[in-house]
């Protein structure tokens, strides 16, 4: 993660996101600890409200989101949740050259 910051960030610094409303946005949430981990940490730094928005999570995950976010939207909870991937047809990794050219587009 460390890596990736030190990649990411001088092409586009982050934002101050105190007292904003906040988005953070996952293709789907499996077990939440890498949502957990964002939310927390930007909560910390005072936004106004803080959403969490996915397509897809298994409603036990989305009862442990529930304390780090101010509202959660989520289209489809399904309980025989096994794996993000099983609710995309195509489901590829996105690489760190996708990012990097997503976010230079991202700055105009």
């Amino acid at each position: 993660m460390q890596a990736r910051r030190k990649q990411y960030t001088p092409i586009r610094p982050p934002f101050d996101p105190k007292n904003r409303i906040v988005i953070v946005i996952d293709d789907g949430l499996a077990t939440g600890s890498t949502m957990i981990a964002a939310l927390h940490a930007l909560k910390a730094k005072h936004p106004k409200k803080l959403i969490c928005a996915v397509p897809v999570a298994p409603p036990d995950t989305l009862e442990k989101i529930k304390p780090y976010a101010d509202e959660i939207v989520c289209l489809n909870s399904p309980r025989d949740f096994y794996a993000v991937g099983q609710f995309y047809q195509d489901f590829p990794q996105v690489s760190d050259k996708e990012v990097i050219q997503s976010l230079k587009l991202s700055r105009h």
